[in-house]
């Protein structure tokens, strides 16, 4: 027997012939649209190929106890061989320049990410001098054939894709790859992790859970009914609803919805995704950009699906979502042994295999243009999808043109329906606009105006000043009020002070305060009651807050719009005001130049110029100036495009998301009783695989007491954390609740370490 694995022990035909029935029950939940373009003939070429190289006798040495191996690691890799092979047989058989290409790539780095051309040429000394039993395989392929006949850099040709392919046609190959790269992976994984109980989540179609969108509106009266909510509004947002849902049709593969925040774009999203959810568009995808964002959207979603069962029906993928799976058709008995210690765990909730999905930009970005293998694995369930993307602005500026790029291919070519919402739309996508007459909506709004007070910056102690007599002087105590800052420091030390002449209750949104807590902060602020909220950015777009008046440090204008839409977000008061000030440290250094932009601060300042006051009916001729000025003079991602669409170079998505600066993170364990001990568990268990699981398992509760801190030369993180592995634990002293984290103890030990 040739063996492919040891533990379980598979042999290399029962292997493939596994492989080929998980790829076919993949293909079987897809589309004819996406099952076209040669794609079942590639994957056959590739699954036939991708572990041929597993016959070597060096590598059967190695299969046969891996532990007891002792020969080098490059003596025994498979996939340079399979590479090898396919490459013989290509040349044998004239195969295509582009089927050979797609095929090479998958074949050889379908234990690794997706490869860059110059990764061929780095690696080439890998495939010399393998010796392969040829009389083994039965191959369509020269006997005389050796495999170091094959000058493996003479194979690619570097300028392929740039000399054959315009930016659009490599774009739309690239995606061909990383389809085909999804499901093998997939597939490859499919029988070693899943246990026979679980095995049918993924080879058989289920049937298709029939919601009516019906179910959206019939909500939306109930809740009306149970709540104080403004009637006038109401109609408003069902008229607009109606009309949005009417011009929604299969012949637009991407579409828009522009709107004033607070008029029900998450409803609209949910009935515009039941209307187009059938057997061809079966998984629906809402991408959102922050966690405050998502934990509201979830809660929504689930009281709109109680009637059905929702844990089985929703899927959270984010960095502070349990690792948990169901689903109602295998009982509960099942669904808990499934979620152990196990591969099925991982498995199941990293391919998204499930009917909603609610994930954040950063996952839905790795998925869509990352190389990495972990985030590849999923991406065949982008296409045949049904994706909302909200508050698409908040996507950094050099994302625009590689995110257009892909989310066109993907839904012209592989049958995606995309919806973008926001209240600020950027424009950088062909979309068909679903909200009639957008002008005339903006126009009748009156909730709320910017009053415009940026123009002669304030220090902080004099700001600070100001506040304390404008609490007695206004009756803060009696009022909802929002003060949002730019930076943690400023915002922290505004709170200090303020704390003390307020009754009201005062809550604190701000990184320095654990995800947990801010959650928990944003659920009380939400009960209407008279309070004082300092926060920083997080507050911004889409939580559904509704404040008597805001004060805004000065930010760039979309960053301005979304804050003001925490103001009268209902229209229920008398039209609020949103104070927009600049904000200037002891150093007179305003505080907007350390977080944003100086080109995006640039071009709101010469719009914003000749307004004292803006109403909130001016606001969408203003915006759509502010985006036209950006796409003349912002880096709008030409360059990263090229890199993506022709292999020239992986994209630090990390970096053009979150930017470059090192940070630290801190675990709050105090908030979690339990959680250092099964930390320690799982860091002690002897199996690293076992490990690394059980690892995994934990990450939603740490990430949910995690504050990550800019590393800088005041910080060591041994001086404020315990270490167990590669976590930090914070001490008890550095934070404290309500508050956040407290460095004026570390001020004190540096002090006391330079006397």
């Amino acid at each position: 027997m040739i063996q492919s694995h040891y533990n379980p022990n598979k042999s290399l035909k029962q292997h493939i012939d596994e492989v080929a029935k998980a790829a076919k029950a993949i293909l079987a939940k897809h589309s004819n649209i996406v099952r076209s373009d040669n794609i079942e003939n590639l994957l056959k070429y590739i699954i036939d190929f991708h572990d041929l190289g597993k016959a070597i006798p060096e590598f059967q040495k190695y299969i046969a106890n891996p532990e007891m191996y002792k020969g080098r690691k490059l003596d025994k890799a498979h996939a340079p061989v399979s590479l090898l092979l396919w490459i013989a047989y290509a040349m044998n058989n004239e195969i295509d320049p582009e089927t050979f290409l797609l095929v090479a790539i998958i074949v050889w780095k379908h234990h690794g990410d997706f490869p860059t051309f110059d990764d061929f040429y780095y690696h080439a000394d890998e495939f010399d001098d393998f010796v392969y039993p040829f009389e083994k395989i039965d191959l369509d392929i020269n006997p005389d054939f050796e495999p170091d006949e094959i000058d493996i850099q003479d194979s690619f040709d570097d300028d392929f894709l740039t000399n054959n392919y315009d930016l659009k046609k490599a774009a739309e190959l690239r995606i061909k790859g990383q389809l085909l790269f999804s499901i093998l992976i997939e597939a490859d994984r499919t029988y070693l992790a899943l246990s026979k109980d679980s095995l049918k989540l993924k080879l058989e179609v289920e049937d298709l859970v029939t919601i009516h969108k019906n179910i959206v509106s019939d909500y939306l009266t109930l809740k009306s009914h149970n709540s104080n909510q403004n009637a006038r509004l109401n109609n408003e947002r069902t008229e607009i609803r109606n009309e949005i849902i009417k011009n929604s049709t299969g012949n637009s593969n991407i579409e828009s919805v522009t709107l004033p925040t607070g008029l029900g774009k998450t409803m609209i999203a949910a009935e515009w995704a039941l209307k187009h959810r059938n057997n061809q568009h079966r998984k629906v995808i809402i991408v959102l950009p922050f966690l405050s964002i998502i934990d509201q959207t979830v809660k929504e979603y689930k009281n709109l699906l109680s009637n059905f069962d929702s844990e089985s029906l929703i899927l959270e993928a984010h960095s502070i979502a349990e690792r948990k799976y169901r689903k109602d058709d295998i009982g509960d008995a099942e669904s808990e042994a499934l979620n152990k210690f196990n591969n099925a765990i991982d498995f199941l909730t990293d391919t998204w295999n499930s009917d909603f999905i609610i994930t954040t930009f950063d996952q839905f970005i790795y998925s869509l243009l990352s190389s990495k293998n972990s985030h590849i694995l999923r991406f065949h369930n982008l296409t045949d999808a049904l994706i909302i993307i909200d508050e698409i602005q908040a996507l950094p500026t050099p994302l625009w043109q590689p995110l257009s790029f892909a989310l066109e291919v993907i839904a012209k070519k592989l049958n995606s329906k995309i919806l973008i919402m926001t209240a600020t739309q950027p424009d950088f996508l062909n979309t068909k606009e679903l909200v009639p007459n957008i002008k005339k909506i903006f126009a009748k709004q009156n909730r709320y105006k910017l009053v415009l007070k940026y123009k002669e910056p304030i220090n902080i102690a004099d700001f600070i000043k100001e506040c304390i007599e404008r609490i007695e002087r206004e009756n803060w105590n009696t009022k909802r009020v929002l003060i949002i800052l730019n930076t943690r420091k400023s915002a922290r030390a505004i709170l200090d002070y303020l704390e003390k002449y307020i009754d009201s209750k005062i809550y604190f949104l701000s990184a320095d305060v654990v995800p947990k807590e801010r959650l928990d902060n944003i659920e009380k602020i939400k009960k209407n009651k008279p309070c004082l909220v300092i926060a920083t950015q997080c507050i911004e777009a889409g939580v559904d807050i509704d404040m008597d008046f805001v004060i805004r440090d000065m930010a760039p204008l979309d960053s301005i719009i979304q804050c003001a839409g925490r103001c009268n977000r209902n229209g229920l008061k008398p039209q609020g005001n949103i104070e927009i000030i600049s904000l200037k440290n002891k150093n007179n250094k305003l505080y907007t130049s350390f977080v944003y932009d100086q080109t995006l601060l640039e071009k709101t300042k010469i719009l914003l110029s000749q307004y004292t006051q803006i109403q909130e009916n001016e606001i969408f001729t203003i915006i759509t100036k502010y985006f036209s000025l950006l796409k003349e003079c912002k880096d709008i991602g030409l360059i990263n495009t090229e890199k993506w669409a022709y292999w020239k170079e992986e994209l630090d998505l990390k970096k053009l998301l979150r930017g470059d600066n090192k940070k630290y993170d801190f675990i709050v364990a105090s908030m979690d009783e339990d959680l250092k001990d099964d930390l320690l568990n799982a860091l002690e268990t002897e199996d690293r695989w076992e490990r690394k699981r059980k690892v995994r398992f934990l990450k939603g509760r740490i990430a949910k007491l995690t504050i990550s801190v800019w590393a800088n030369n005041n910080i060591v993180p041994e001086e404020i954390a315990e270490q167990i592995g590669c976590f930090y634990l914070l001490k008890d002293e550095f934070y404290t609740k309500g508050k956040g984290l407290e460095l004026k103890s570390l001020d004190e030990i540096n002090a006391s370490i330079f006397i």
